[in-house]
């Protein structure tokens, strides 16, 4: 799931909805600045923990848009792959020769 502390609480359980929220946000950093990923841990996360919403703000306060993603621990890879991997890199993964075995 997603996180931000501006949510009052809530989850969200896709990257669209929680890039459809954020959009919403006065005073947020536009779609065009640069994204930060935070991979959070969830106890921390429903603990409340205050470094989670000091970490976001602080990256809002130097024009970054975070992408704060919650986890239990396991999933840590799928996460990274469908939340952390750019369209860029996809692309120049496609297009990639393939490796020969030697």
């Amino acid at each position: 799931g997603l996180v931000h502390p501006d949510a009052d609480g809530r989850y969200f359980v896709s990257l669209a909805e929680y890039e459809g929220w954020y959009a919403t946000q006065p005073g947020k950093p536009p779609a065009g600045a640069p994204t930060v990923g935070l991979l959070l841990y969830r106890k921390h996360v429903i603990s409340q923990l205050e470094y989670v919403g000091q970490l976001v703000h602080g990256l809002e306060r130097c024009g970054l848009r975070p992408l704060p993603v919650f986890i239990n621990g396991v999933e840590a890879h799928t996460v990274v792959r469908d939340a952390f991997t750019s369209e860029r890199k996809e692309e120049l993964l496609r297009h990639a020769p393939a490796a020969s075995a030697s």
